[in-house]
């Protein structure tokens, strides 16, 4: 992390810390006086740099006696300030979306080989689909060299969960559910029972080098398939991948629980149920048309809440593999 800053994390906790030890102990004027001054230092950086101060300060609150709920209300009360976000258009019941069923296939994931042995370019298999191939989600987030993430400037994924099993030790966070990690990890929750209630929570943000210059709109049209879409300068969540269970090998998707069914919020607002199929390859949600459109900068927060589950055979920890959110809106490779 750069010097200037780990300067601007350092004056932005301490800021808020202020205002949290005002409303701890209940003096109005200073918690006043701690948003007027917290809300100067927001406006001098990019809100995506101040994200990880919100994961942060709920501990920090924490280890010092103070109320950790008053804390978290007050980092979003301040970063509501700076932080911008997709316009979503919700329904007044629900979406209720059913899934297309995937395949996995050969990603970057699948390009660490050993020594002697050729690669999957060199052997023709990447972006074939297979069983037993590595990746699932989309593939041109899997593309090597320059591909439509080249002006890319800004990619943020931002993963946590309500609970997870054997905390302390990660291997079940939900930082395994990132698109990169592949078919070898999963998170699962870690309450008794088959974990109804508990959550994942995603943050994403995007942004690209062209975000404000695009002045006439074009029809892009992708090499690898896709339907075509215009560029415009703004980005459309369009699809939801999920790999449900503990997808790793047949035996540990079947010893295992997997979600039935999960509730999609967005900022806190319910927008759809996902009703997922009992199987371990990957499945396709698709969003409706323009229901999530974001800009360059937004941050769209989701939470996914697990309603139902299917049993699993020997454990009754439930999992997941693989949870992503596919956009429109980029170009081709610069």
């Amino acid at each position: 992390m750069r010097k200037n800053k780990l300067m601007t994390v350092a004056l932005m906790a301490a800021v808020l810390f202020t205002g949290i030890a005002a409303l701890v102990y209940g003096d109005g004027s200073g918690q006043v006086k701690a948003l007027e001054q917290s809300e100067t230092v927001v406006q001098e950086i990019p809100a995506r740099e101040g994200q990880e101060i919100i994961y942060s300060l709920k501990e920090l609150a924490g280890k010092v006696g103070a109320n950790t709920d008053t804390a978290g209300e007050l980092t979003k009360e301040v970063f509501s300030l700076k932080e911008a976000k997709p316009v979503v258009d919700y329904p007044e019941t629900p979406y209720v979306l059913t899934p297309e069923i995937g395949n996995f296939f050969y990603g970057e994931t699948s390009w660490y080989i050993e020594d002697g042995e050729e690669d999957i370019w060199d052997q023709g298999l990447f972006g074939t689909y297979a069983d037993d191939a590595t990746d699932y989600g989309f593939q041109e987030w899997h593309a090597p060299g320059c591909s439509e993430f080249c002006s890319c400037t800004c990619f943020d994924r931002y993963l946590s969960a309500s609970s997870q099993l054997d905390q302390g030790t990660g291997k079940y966070s939900a930082d395994q559910l990132d698109y990169d990690k592949g078919r070898e990890t999963a998170w699962a929750e870690g309450v008794e029972g088959h974990g109804i209630g508990e959550s994942i929570h995603l943050r994403q943000c995007v942004s690209f080098i062209y975000d404000g210059e695009i002045k006439e709109p074009y029809l892009y049209e992708p090499e690898d398939g896709r339907e075509p879409y215009m560029v415009d300068g703004t980005y459309p969540y369009v699809e939801i991948c999920i790999v449900n269970g503990y997808a790793k090998t047949q035996k540990l998707w079947a010893e295992n629980g997997r979600v039935k069914r999960l509730l999609m919020l967005i900022d806190g607002q319910p927008y759809a149920y996902l009703e997922l199929a009992d199987t371990i390859k990957p499945q396709y949600f698709t969003l409706p048309e323009k229901g999530i459109v974001a800009k360059g900068g937004d941050m769209l927060d989701c939470e996914f809440v697990i309603e139902e589950v299917y049993p699993g055979t020997k454990y009754e920890d439930t999992c997941l593999t693989g949870l992503v959110m596919e956009f429109n809106g980029r170009g081709p490779s610069h």
